[in-house]
């Protein structure tokens, strides 16, 4: 997996397939669920840290000020 941090946008963050760093340097995807809601993966231990009805709701509750958008390329062997 290769990830670039250089990309510090707050538009769009907090959309389906993206990726945020926290200020803790903790990585996490943002994914829809079966549900219809959205969840918030932790991508350094594979767990659930929380699921949510709306994007506004999870930006509410996981969001932060400090996030930064990065850009992640996965590559599969």
């Amino acid at each position: 997996m290769k990830i670039n941090f250089n990309n510090s946008s707050r538009e769009y963050m907090y959309q389906v397939g993206n990726v945020i760093k926290n200020s803790a340097g903790g990585l996490w995807l943002i994914a829809d669920n079966v549900d219809g809601g959205y969840s918030v993966v932790n991508l350094s231990t594979s767990q659930i840290f929380g699921t949510y009805d709306t994007i506004e709701s999870l930006i509410r509750s996981a969001g932060d000020e400090s996030d930064i958008l990065v850009n992640v390329e996965v590559n599969v062997w």
